[in-house]
């Protein structure tokens, strides 16, 4: 605390003491959140650019969004959205359809004691925001770039193209 003046004041607040953390140098946001979820135990400050923290968020999210009894909590959520990352990196069909739904089912039901009917369900709608959101916003981002357009050849008094 002597070699860092003003922390104390710093950790009154999760948002403060973040900004403090950045201000050092090699520290970004990443690690600052980290740091305060962490060591500080602070359970509201997360890594908000972490993937793996957003795919475990959005699995809890419509975990607890359908009409089931289904409790995995946030480290059960972790584990499966991680299961399902690992499953994508397999290359046996595309984006590892198929084989993740199995295997976020395997894990539900077999670790979770969820019914199949009930974990298959959680699957599907995970995957189909998971898939859908990416190509609505990949066709978003493909249709506004300027990569995409074909610029227009005119041809020349000689007949080349220009």
């Amino acid at each position: 605390a002597q070699a860092w003046p003003g922390l104390e004041v710093a950790m009154a607040s999760p948002d403060d003491f973040i900004a403090a953390l950045c201000e050092l140098p090699g520290i970004g946001p990443w690690t600052a959140h980290y740091i305060a979820m962490r060591a500080l135990g602070w359970p509201d400050a997360f890594p908000p650019n972490d993937v793996a923290v957003l795919k475990a968020m959005r699995l809890l999210f419509v975990i607890e969004a359908m009409p089931f009894d289904v409790q995995v909590g946030v480290s059960g959520a972790f584990f499966v959205a991680l299961i399902a990352s690992l499953l994508t990196a397999v290359p046996f069909t595309p984006a590892g359809i198929g084989l993740v739904e199995g295997g976020i089912v395997f894990v539900l039901h077999n670790i979770y004691n969820v019914p199949q009917t009930e974990a298959l369900a959680i699957a599907v709608v995970d995957r189909a925001i998971s898939v859908l959101s990416i190509i609505i916003v990949g066709g978003i981002a493909y249709v506004l770039s300027n990569k995409t357009k074909a610029k227009a050849r005119t041809a020349t008094p000689d007949g080349s193209a220009a």
